[in-house]
C-alpha cells in the first residue's frame, strides 16, 4: 500500500479545532505523516499546490470556491470536499474528485485507493 503525507495548509477558524486535530494526530501516532502549516508565504503555498496528489477541503456554510479548489482544478489534482463547499456541484458534475456528505476517513481512503488503481 502507498502512503501519503497529509498537509493542513492554513489556519483553523473554529476555536479548539486545532488542539483537537493535534491530539488526534498524536493519539494515532501520525506525527511523521501529518503536518500543520500556518501562515505560509505565497511561494510556499504554490509549491504545495504544485506537488500534491490530492486536495482535501472540508468546510461548512461556504458559498465560494476557495483558492485550494481552483488551484487543484488548474493542476488536474483530484479534489475531496464536502457538500457544504460552494463548488461541490461542479466537482460532482465534471468528475474533478469526490464530494462527501461529511468528513469520513474510510470514504476518503476508498477514493484514494480507487484513484491510485486507475493511474497505475
Amino acid at each position: 500500500m502507498h502512503y501519503y503525507n497529509l498537509y493542513f495548509a492554513g489556519n483553523f477558524r473554529v476555536e479548539g479545532l486545532e488542539q483537537k486535530v493535534l491530539r488526534e494526530i498524536e493519539d494515532r501516532d501520525l506525527e511523521s505523516r501529518v503536518f500543520i502549516m500556518k501562515n505560509l508565504k505565497e511561494s510556499e503555498l504554490v509549491e504545495l499546490f504544485n506537488e500534491r496528489k490530492f486536495s482535501i477541503r472540508f468546510g461548512f456554510g461556504e458559498s465560494g470556491v476557495g483558492t485550494s479548489t481552483i488551484e487543484s482544478i488548474r493542476n488536474s489534482v483530484p479534489v475531496i470536499i464536502n457538500t457544504d463547499i460552494g463548488i461541490a456541484g461542479l466537482i460532482r458534475k465534471y468528475s474533478c474528485g469526490v464530494v462527501l456528505e461529511k468528513m469520513d476517513v474510510t470514504e476518503i481512503q476508498k477514493f484514494i485507493i480507487k484513484y491510485n488503481n486507475q493511474i497505475m
